[in-house]
């Protein structure tokens, strides 16, 4: 744990730093436009979901926790740094986020026949809104999906008691 908390530590301070050392040298657009490649790359390995993702809740939750990590840094840097990121690049990082993590819950719940799991996964993803809801991302297409996740709990819901009475 201590090795992640100095990594934390590092990278908070070393892209201002680097952010800054770009701009004494006069290649201010030549670090920024790297920078926000770099990061787009870097969204793009963060929103491919595990390919057994939907077997556990650990593996929506690692997921969620990895896109939040990504945001809050992103976050961070826009409120840190004068011009690295802007207001209008987040937002196009976001809504394109948004629509992979979107598509990838759909796909991954659609394996779920489990109750419980996509239970916790509505959880989950009211938690994960509701924490990039507080950095100021609209997440109302994320509220959206839960009225699909409501029906695939119902779907699972009525598979697992018809097996049940159909036993008896």
């Amino acid at each position: 744990m201590r090795d992640l908390e100095q990594f934390v530590k590092e990278e908070w301070t070393r892209i201002p730093r680097e952010s800054q050392d770009g701009v004494q040298s006069g290649d201010k657009e030549v670090f920024e436009n790297y920078y926000r490649k770099q990061r787009k790359k870097q969204a793009r390995l963060v929103l491919q979901p595990q390919a057994n993702m939907h077997e556990t809740v650990e593996g929506y939750r690692k997921y969620f926790s990895q896109i939040v990590g990504f945001f809050v840094v992103e976050d961070h840097i826009l409120h840190v740094t004068q011009g690295l990121v802007t207001g209008s690049y987040t937002t196009e990082l976001w809504t394109m986020a948004q629509s992979k993590i979107i598509a990838a819950l759909r796909t991954h719940s659609s394996y779920c026949t489990d109750p419980d799991l996509v239970l916790e996964l509505k959880n989950l993803i009211v938690v994960f809104a509701d924490t990039l809801q507080g950095y100021g991302f609209p997440v109302n297409r994320l509220f959206d999906l839960l009225y699909e996740v409501r029906d695939k709990y119902n779907e699972t819901l009525l598979k697992k008691w018809a097996g049940l009475f159909s036993k008896n």
